[in-house]
């Protein structure tokens, strides 16, 4: 039955009905909540011209690699699902990814797929509140007001990209993926000795006046390091909040030129501005 022809509901029911009619009683009831979690948020826009067999194949491949995943290492998963081999099919090449649970990763993830120029046509992402018991295997996916006994929360994606047709596009978007997600869990797990550090600046700028009594000056330089969308651009901006001064940000195609000595010129002249005023001056992408 394709989507387009039947009302949202409707379809999801068929996928669930499939899910009780081809898995084993002890585990299609969770199966069931994982595919109500996953396909619920759904945007109508993204069900035209799909059958519930290929949603039910898409969901089921994600699940066995969520309930076989073991250790808290990236999943990630590039291929053209075929009939004859995965059960079902698509016409977009599928990233599978399951991550454990931090800020910064859906807007990391897309940004990745725009700079190596891949259209993302559907992206389906949901972090799971799971307990896994022995071996790792899960044994309830639970409620956001039911979290206290969760051993995991990871995030899972479904996304459809356009059609890739090599193993080496496939393995260089896996190889890039990876790499967008070990960058994140870096960032992520240095957040907090950030955010002591920046609390101290901001404390020191408050507190100028004693420190120039005693001869010092507050810090007035960041160096902030990360893949794009982690955020860098939204700690400036805070900063600036924070000490209640303009944030203006410079990016480096503004001011590099080709032209011998017009770098220097232009950078001369952001810091002549800079020097008139008290204010937070983020210099964009000048690694």
């Amino acid at each position: 039955m394709a989507l387009k022809d039947a009302p949202t509901s409707v379809l999801l029911e068929n996928v669930l009905s499939l899910i009780h009619q081809k898995l084993p009683k002890n585990s299609a009831s969770l199966v069931e909540c994982f595919v109500a979690k996953f396909y619920g948020n759904m945007a109508s826009t993204d069900l035209h011209d799909r059958n519930d067999s290929d949603l039910y194949g898409a969901a089921l491949s994600l699940w066995n690699a969520l309930n076989h995943r073991t250790g808290i290492e990236p999943y990630i998963r590039v291929y053209n699902p075929e009939l004859t081999r995965h059960g079902w099919q698509s016409p977009h090449t599928i990233v599978e990814i399951i991550l454990q649970d931090s800020p910064f990763l859906v807007d990391s993830i897309r940004m990745a797929l725009k700079r190596l120029n891949i259209t993302a046509h559907m992206m389906l992402h949901q972090p799971l509140h799971l307990i896994r018991g022995e071996g790792g295997k899960i044994g309830a996916i639970l409620d956001l007001d039911n979290t206290a006994e969760q051993t995991s929360v990871e995030t899972a994606f479904l996304i459809e990209i356009d059609h890739l047709t090599g193993e080496e596009e496939m393995d260089a978007l896996t190889a890039e993926l990876n790499s967008v997600a070990r960058e994140v869990a870096l960032a992520v797990g240095d957040w907090q000795p950030m955010l002591t550090r920046l609390n101290e600046i901001i404390e020191e700028h408050h507190r100028s006046e004693l420190l120039r009594s005693h001869g010092l000056e507050p810090r007035n330089r960041i160096l902030l390091e990360g893949p794009p969308g982690n955020g860098k651009t939204s700690l400036a901006e805070a900063l600036a909040a924070e000490l209640m001064v303009p944030f203006y940000a410079v990016r480096y195609e503004g001011v590099v030129s080709s032209f011998l000595g017009e770098t220097t010129s232009r950078i001369d002249h952001v810091f002549e501005f800079a020097r008139t005023r008290r204010c937070v001056l983020f210099f964009d992408e000048f690694d």
